[in-house]
């Protein structure tokens, strides 16, 4: 996760990832935000040696550990009073403002923490296997065209989605994602409506999708986004169409297509 690097920026504000009525012994991780994005990370044991990586990263990590993807490494251990809810970055500093911008390949760790802790009507299991959806490659190869909305909490909400080399009208959306404390405030139909610019800009006449037959808020979503359903070889929960083993025996899926207007500009 980090890079070493012997001189750190001088006057760093150090934060300690400790519950704040603990003082102490420690040891205890220290973190500060330096120049960029960078984020610099200390033991106070030895506080001469000053590991740094990105905002992104750190998150990541953070994330994981809220969701349990190290307790393994901990197994047996007293962890009374462990607390990583004060681990998030400062808050004495002015937050970035949000911003919507395309994806990085560096965004992937980022990602993957997201979905394996956003989708709290999933068991931690199932948000893992989830995340299994979203291998580095699409990051790696269709970054331009996916999209990353980010603030001083790091990564809020992403659209995973690309131009069909196949297909050259087309464009897909693979994945969506919008952190739960976002949701209803548009974030998720602004990150369509800009894939949906950038696709027409692109020369795309259309957009489609897919989803489960039981998910409703997403069917419910896209049809409010101006996304038909596309006719089946089956019916699914209330009547809608569904393309029967679409994505493997019992994989049912219900697909979604939408025209754009091409733009010059």
């Amino acid at each position: 996760m980090t890079d070493a690097r012997p001189d750190p920026p001088d006057g760093l504000d150090w934060v300690r990832a400790a519950p704040a009525d603990d003082p102490g012994p420690g040891p205890w991780i220290e973190y500060a935000s330096g120049p960029g994005d960078a984020v610099h990370l200390r033991g106070t044991g030895a506080p001469e040696r000053v590991v740094t990586t990105t905002r992104a990263k750190w998150e990541a990590f953070v994330l994981g550990v809220r969701a349990g993807e190290f307790d393994h490494f901990v197994e047996g251990a007293d962890m009374t009073g462990t607390d990583m809810t004060g681990t998030s970055m400062p808050t004495d500093h002015p937050a970035p403002t949000p911003r919507l911008r395309p994806a990085a390949p560096g965004d992937h760790p980022a990602i993957v923490a997201a979905v394996r802790t956003w989708w709290t009507d999933r068991s931690p299991a199932e948000m893992r296997e989830l995340s299994l959806l979203l291998p580095k490659l699409f990051l790696q190869f269709f970054a331009r065209t996916s999209l990353v909305r980010e603030d001083g909490d790091g990564v809020r909400a992403f659209l995973v989605g690309f131009h069909p080399a196949d297909h050259p009208d087309e464009a897909y959306i693979h994945f969506v994602g919008v952190d739960p404390a976002l949701r209803g405030q548009g974030v998720g139909r602004e990150l369509y409506e800009t894939f949906f610019r950038d696709a027409a800009a692109a020369g795309r006449t259309r957009v489609r999708s897919v989803t489960s037959p039981t998910n409703t808020r997403s069917i419910a979503f896209h049809r409010a986004l101006g996304f038909r359903l596309e006719e089946g070889d089956g019916v699914g929960p209330d009547g809608v169409p569904v393309h029967k083993d679409y994505d493997g025996p019992g994989l049912d899926r219900v697909c979604f297509l939408r025209t754009l207007t091409v733009t010059n500009d």
